[in-house]
């Protein structure tokens, strides 16, 4: 029998079931309470099929990756649902194993204890040492497509702006209306825009999104949720 006896080849198994799980999941268009029900049958086939019938604790690795699946699906607490609010600023896609792999090694724990609250979000629950943290995640090109989404959307709200004039120097005149997108350079617009919104103003700005969901609940105040900085290419808040 194998055994597992660190921390890494924890981290391969748990990586390696949640590919397996999430494959199942997707191929056979099944609920995650109904992999539980399938698994309680057929944990040892399950196992010689996919060739882990040889690794000692795999049952509890599996056991472990499909209740964090289950409770994704059963979670009423924290789903952040205002978040759907900025969705087209922040349409990042779902979350991925490698999301998991980098706060595993950010707050020096297992797969097995990081669950998924919110995969468009990137929002994760984490167990460190008893304690559970809170934290969401984006990589560096996430950050970029978030960056270009705000750019894109600040253009096209201004775009339907109406500049209207009623008086000349003290003198009124009939209303001249003149649509800003008949006068805005995009290309310039584009230019002044990276000028005055950096990276780390990009981030306050992530910040403030999440920070206008009403339904952070009360104890998570605003002052709550921190950025935590860099780590390999992806970038961490955290509420606690």
């Amino acid at each position: 029998m194998k055994k597992i006896t660190n921390t890494e080849e924890a981290n391969h198994y748990y990586s390696k079931v949640n590919e397996l799980v999430d494959k199942y999941i997707q191929e056979w268009k099944v609920k995650p309470t109904e992999v539980k029900n399938y698994f309680r049958k057929n944990m040892k086939s399950f196992l010689e099929r996919n060739g882990l019938s040889d690794v000692e604790g795999i049952e509890r690795v599996v056991n472990d990756v499909v209740t964090h699946r289950v409770h994704m699906e059963l979670d009423k607490v924290m789903k952040f649902e205002n978040f759907r609010i900025d969705e087209n600023v922040l349409a990042l896609g779902h979350a991925t194993i490698q999301h998991e792999r980098i706060l595993a090694d950010y707050y020096s724990t297992s797969m097995g204890h990081i669950e998924v609250v919110d995969e468009n979000m990137h929002v994760y629950r984490i167990e460190e040492f008893g304690k559970k943290v809170i934290s969401i995640i984006f990589s560096d090109e996430e950050l970029d497509k978030v960056y270009k989404n705000i750019e894109d959307k600040v253009i096209e709200d201004n775009k339907h702006k109406v500049l209207s004039i009623g008086d000349v120097d003290g003198i009124k005149i009939d209303n001249i209306k003149i649509w800003l997108s008949e006068v805005i350079n995009e290309d310039a617009f584009r230019t002044q825009f990276k000028s005055k919104v950096d990276k780390d103003a990009l981030i306050v700005i992530i910040k403030q999104i999440v920070q206008k969901s009403q339904s952070i609940p009360v104890n998570f105040a605003n002052d709550r949720l921190q950025y935590k900085g860099e780590s390999k290419g992806y970038h961490i808040w955290e509420i606690r």
